[in-house]
């Protein structure tokens, strides 16, 4: 996402996700960046179609620092959005799922499971990897159960996708529980090896993505 221009002083760009907002009928794009984490409201207007920034939604609260990445609306109306942690500093930042109030109020962090989570420091020999973590993101149609998937395999499932060999991810499943989710099943993703081009690449990936 190249930056366009200043919305309400928050910069725009760096989008990675995409919910529609029932309620107003705007748009509400996720800016990937790490400070001032932001969520943009887009007005859809029909004839002439057009798409037009109407304001920004600041998250706020955050108890540890975001790398965000999927959004999804609730049934309740509240904001769902998945970081994947930022890996490469120490300590490390988790992983994780956050649920915001609809004006951006930061109310609860989900629980994940242990096998998620790479070590604080040192190595990481189990986990997710720097900046291929929870991506992608969906809710269910009856709003009972949300989606999220990771970019590429744990490290205790093996290494990334290369052009020799593909890779293993997961897709978990977040049941309503109450008021509350609550980690449900798993799903084996498999990531094919990736295609050699006809020149010698400085970054390759191959990943699960929004």
């Amino acid at each position: 996402g190249e930056i366009f221009e200043s919305i309400d002083h928050a910069r725009f760009g760096g989008l990675s996700s995409l919910a529609f907002d029932v309620s107003s009928g705007n748009l509400l794009p996720l800016s990937d960046d790490r400070e001032n984490t932001r969520i943009f409201r887009l007005q859809v207007r029909e004839d002439p179609f057009s798409i037009q920034p109407i304001g920004v939604i600041p998250l706020q609260g955050t108890p540890v620092a975001l790398d965000p990445e999927g959004l999804v609306i609730l049934p309740n109306g509240h904001l769902l959005v998945s970081s994947e942690g930022i890996q490469n500093r120490d300590p490390r930042t988790p992983p994780g799922l956050f649920e915001y109030s609809a004006d951006g109020q930061f109310l609860d962090m989900l629980e994940l499971r242990e096998r998620f989570l790479p070590p604080a420091t040192g190595e990481i020999t189990h986990g997710v990897r720097a900046n291929t973590s929870f991506e992608s993101l969906t809710v269910g149609v009856d709003g009972r159960r949300f989606f999220v998937g990771l970019v590429t395999a744990l490290a205790q499932d093996g290494e990334p996708a290369t052009f020799e060999h593909g890779a293993r991810t997961r897709i978990l499943e977040y049941k309503r529980d109450g008021l509350m989710y609550a980690a449900g099943r798993e799903w084996l993703y498999e990531l094919e090896p990736l295609p050699q081009p006809p020149f010698k690449p400085s970054l390759m990936i191959n990943g699960l993505v929004e």
